[in-house]
């Protein structure tokens, strides 16, 4: 159980829930894995417009972890509604669950803590047919229950972020469940 909420609070808390909780979401879909998931294809560097992409899909997950602190650290509450904007499903439940679980247990990230991302373009890699893919280094911050007593302490985990247009936006809806690792393997 400490394992399982040390993953939730930082960007995009939901991803690790639901990549921990057996089944995912709702018990019935299984979380992602790199080596299921993933393809991985020569392609050049990127071009002015991928350029583009790749600052757009920053923007986008930088956002969402954003409001998903925000949310978390508010606590029982709306979940915000430009969460929608950013997030397609599967991801967007992924992170309603997540916060929802939050909120029900009383846990918010600990006072003065943000969580880190670290993120780089990855060039050819994709899954369920993503347009631009971002790999990234997430610091979760140490998570606290509602006395204030720490329940889980911070984690660096090693994980990819998957983006495609839905509705016109450029959203992220999927991304890998990452391994925990003690240095960022990227800079």
């Amino acid at each position: 159980m400490r394992r399982l909420f040390g993953l939730l609070v930082g960007p995009l808390v939901a991803v690790a829930l639901a990549g921990c909780a057996s089944g995912g979401p709702g018990g019935s879909s299984p979380s992602p894995t790199p080596s299921a998931l993933v393809s991985v294809s020569v392609t050049p560097t990127p071009t002015f417009d991928m350029n583009a992409l790749y600052a757009e899909a920053e923007r986008v997950v930088r956002r969402a972890t954003q409001l998903e602190e925000e949310a978390i650290r508010q606590g029982p509450g709306s979940y915000p509604a430009e969460l929608e904007t950013l997030l397609a499903d599967p991801y967007l439940t992924w992170s309603r669950v997540g916060v929802q679980q939050y909120w029900e247990l009383g846990w918010k990230g600990a006072d003065g803590e943000s969580a880190g991302l670290i993120l780089r373009p990855q060039p050819g890699v994709s899954q369920g047919g993503s347009e631009v893919a971002l790999e990234s280094c997430l610091q979760t911050v140490a998570a606290v229950d509602a006395s204030g007593s720490l329940v889980s302490s911070a984690r660096l985990f090693h994980r990819s972020y998957f983006f495609k247009h839905v509705d016109g936006d450029l959203k992220l809806f999927s991304a890998t469940q990452g391994s925990e690792v003690e240095k960022c393997p990227i800079s």
